[in-house]
């Protein structure tokens, strides 16, 4: 194992590979990274608003396109 890349205290929910080689990190508190593999990180999504948590997500990479399902929210974004 190798760590590339360290985030906030929480749970890491779900992982995802890009065809690039990057990756798609869900962060269970409602945030959503992507992460290339030297480390380097941007917040793609930030859903922490209290009570609207994520679920495992869906990467669809043709379209890049990341679905969503809420935790406690009972909706897809």
């Amino acid at each position: 194992m190798t760590t590339i890349a360290e985030k906030d205290e929480g749970i890491i929910d779900g992982i995802k590979v890009e065809r690039a080689g990057s990756y798609i990190v869900s962060h269970w508190e409602g945030r959503i990274y992507r992460v290339t593999a030297d480390g380097e990180s941007d917040l793609l999504i930030d859903s922490t608003v209290p009570g609207v948590l994520c679920a495992d997500f869906e990467y669809l990479d043709g379209s890049s396109t990341i679905v969503v399902p809420t935790f406690y929210d009972n909706r897809l974004v």
